[in-house]
């Protein structure tokens, strides 16, 4: 029972430092949207670069928190990123459209969150 609690608690870890990480990245970045003139491409670029980051930062956090199955524990910060970051959006934009670019972007999330948490894990 404590070894799920542990776990539960390094995704929890995990996936608050990937949120609060985004959070302060993005503030950043919409203080400098004020000083100076982006286009949309690069704000796109950039707020992919940024969750990217913040994800792999969480994962590997997670990871070396629960200290095995960095896999797991990766992929499912991934999985509660994209929900959280889709959940979000779309409140924001008011529109909750679940399509193939999303499915992409819930495969990618897994996807770098596995890879962050082996990383996270075995380095």
């Amino acid at each position: 029972m404590d070894e799920n609690r542990s776990f539960v608690k390094s995704v929890l870890k995990g996936w608050i430092g990937a949120v609060l990480l985004t959070f302060m990245l993005m503030l950043i970045l919409s203080l400098a949207m004020i000083k100076f003139e982006l286009n949309d491409n690069i704000y796109s670029i950039i707020f992919t670069v940024i969750t990217v980051v913040s994800l792999v930062i969480g994962a590997v956090l997670a990871a070396r928190n629960n200290g095995e199955r960095g896999w797991l524990t990766g992929g499912i910060v991934g999985l509660l990123f994209f929900v959280f970051i889709f959940v979000f959006s779309s409140v924001i934009n008011g529109s909750f459209a679940f399509d193939i670019t999303q499915i992409y972007k819930l495969i990618g999330c897994f996807g770098v969150g596995t890879i962050a948490g082996i990383l996270g894990i075995n380095l």
